[in-house]
């Protein structure tokens, strides 16, 4: 055998094994995306296909898409949407925005008109009114804090530096990250620059 079919012969047999393309495949983004999300042990990195890629001479661009697994339990947090604060309900929310303006005034004197006097009365009402609806808010979002605060601490317990980035992904999918659960899946696309070295192809 000659040396050039004996590199050819070597090439395809490391190629059952390794791969022997001057392209990196989907196969070398999978496995370095599901080992960087070890540290996050809630979730898995499932289901990788590559939707297109281009060789730029130095690097390779591959653009692909993966799914985000749940698969273990999380504490929900705060389930209600961010329009409406954490203790209030509709109705309330709307009475202390028509209240915002609202300040205490100056009581007046005592040979002040009639008309004055009811005005002062009625803005003392009001401001009376929004200490009761800011008192309610305290104590209907304290349930609601503490376990926005337990799903908080368990995220940065399981995921530490990747919170944020599934945080991120959630949200795009239009998914409340603290009201996520055992099952749930995230859709991701993304971009991956590789870059040739000794141990294969890397992502930059």
């Amino acid at each position: 055998m000659n040396k050039t079919n004996l590199a050819i012969s070597l090439c395809f047999s490391v190629s059952l094994l390794a791969g022997c393309s001057s392209k990196p495949g989907i196969g070398d983004v999978q496995d370095q995306v599901v080992e960087a999300w070890k540290s996050c042990d809630i979730v898995k990195p499932t289901d990788f296909q590559k939707t297109n890629g281009v060789d730029n001479g130095n690097s390779y661009e591959i653009a692909a898409t993966y799914k985000i697994e749940v698969v273990k339990e999380i504490p929900k947090g705060n389930p209600l949407q961010p329009e409406v604060p954490a203790g209030l309900n509709d109705a309330d929310y709307a009475e202390l925005q028509s209240m915002s303006s609202i300040s205490p005034a100056a009581a007046p004197s005592d040979d002040a008109t009639p008309e004055l006097k009811a005005e002062y009365a009625k803005t003392q009402q009001a401001v009376a009114n929004r200490a009761s609806i800011e008192k309610r808010m305290e104590a209907r979002k304290a349930p609601y804090l503490a376990a926005h605060q337990q799903a908080k601490e368990f995220y940065e317990k399981n995921c530490m530096q990747l919170a944020m980035p599934l945080f991120n992904f959630a949200r795009k999918n239009g998914k409340n990250p603290y009201a996520l659960a055992k099952g749930d899946v995230i859709d991701v696309s993304a971009n991956f620059t590789m870059i040739k070295s000794e141990k294969g192809w890397v992502i930059q």
